[in-house]
């Protein structure tokens, strides 16, 4: 996710020049209506499979017009897409978004050191984010800590994984994840499984899974039930009555280094703030199906170094 700009390490002092020339003009234009020509285009990458389901969740609509977080297409990621957007939006600052495919890289925190990234568009883990804070703002919680429940998810065929309702239980098993997915990765540590694989990609852990070669997975709930994950040559359910808890809350980052950075965090928080005092943040999650109601009576698997 990132627009290219590069800075100018031969004359330093117009480069400061510029930048606070920019910074004046982006105050003048939050005071004054702006014209298409006047807004600054910020080129975004996004991984595959949630730029097609964003393009498919916004059917043509404009981002300040959703109000319906439950149609085709909606997710998690698809959902902070949209709040960010929104929240930036809210909070004054006008900026025109490009969109681009990418694969995992889009998410690399690098981008934000070098400045060459604007604002994540997919949520972070605040522990995550910590690790690289002088290269970045941290936005208020967009998912609060305790909020964040995933399904363990597994083959139809799967008997033992079907039947695990105890941590104990689940210490009889393995699991897939990817040491990237940093809080994934600890949190099946501290269930204490008896063995997780690393693999990169989720196409290979879900094909693993399906195939009874691991046990189990995580992923959060899709909205609909029954919960059920199908794609060519892999289905996967999630196991009925356990939920575990990824406890960290998430929030979205602003590169200190891009030139843009320090008013889109000053505007990305004033959003926040009033899409959280109207509701709009749990309402969204949850009518994604993020926060689903259909398992809120389920057993919290708790890991014990979270």
């Amino acid at each position: 996710m990132f627009w290219r700009w590069r800075s100018n390490n031969k004359n330093k002092h117009a480069a400061r020049t510029w930048l606070s020339g920019w910074c004046v003009y982006l105050l003048a234009c939050m005071a004054q209506p702006l014209q298409a020509a006047d807004i600054p285009t910020i080129e975004v990458l996004i991984e595959d499979s949630v730029y097609d389901d964003y393009f498919r969740f916004l059917n043509h609509r404009s981002v300040q017009d959703i109000h319906d977080f439950s149609t085709a297409g909606a997710r998690r990621d698809v959902v902070d897409m949209v709040l960010v957007q929104q929240a930036i939006w809210l909070g004054g600052l006008r900026l025109h978004f490009e969109f681009k495919r990418s694969d995992f890289s889009a998410r690399s925190p690098k981008l934000y050191s070098r400045g060459e990234a604007l604002v994540s568009f997919d949520s972070v883990w605040r522990n995550a984010a910590r690790k690289y804070e002088q290269d970045v703002y941290i936005s208020d919680p967009v998912i609060e800590r305790g909020h964040y429940v995933a399904g363990l998810w597994t083959s139809p065929k799967n008997g033992k994984a079907l039947a695990v309702r105890t941590p104990a239980d689940l210490q009889q098993l393995t699991a897939v994840s990817s040491k990237s997915y940093e809080a994934d990765w600890r949190t099946l540590q501290g269930l204490k499984l008896k063995d997780i694989r690393d693999e990169y990609a989720w196409i290979s852990m879900a094909t693993l899974v399906s195939k009874g070669w691991v046990d189990v997975m995580l992923a959060p709930f899709p909205r609909q039930q029954p919960f059920i994950i199908k794609q060519e040559h892999i289905t996967l359910v999630a196991v009925d009555g356990v939920k575990v808890l990824l406890d960290d809350s998430r929030h979205f980052v602003v590169s200190k280094h891009h030139p843009l950075g320090a008013v889109t965090f000053a505007a990305l928080q004033r959003g926040m703030a009033r899409l959280k005092e109207q509701g709009v943040l749990n309402r969204a999650y949850a009518e994604c199906g993020f926060y689903n109601s259909a398992v809120n009576h389920w057993t919290l698997l708790v890991p014990s170094n979270p």
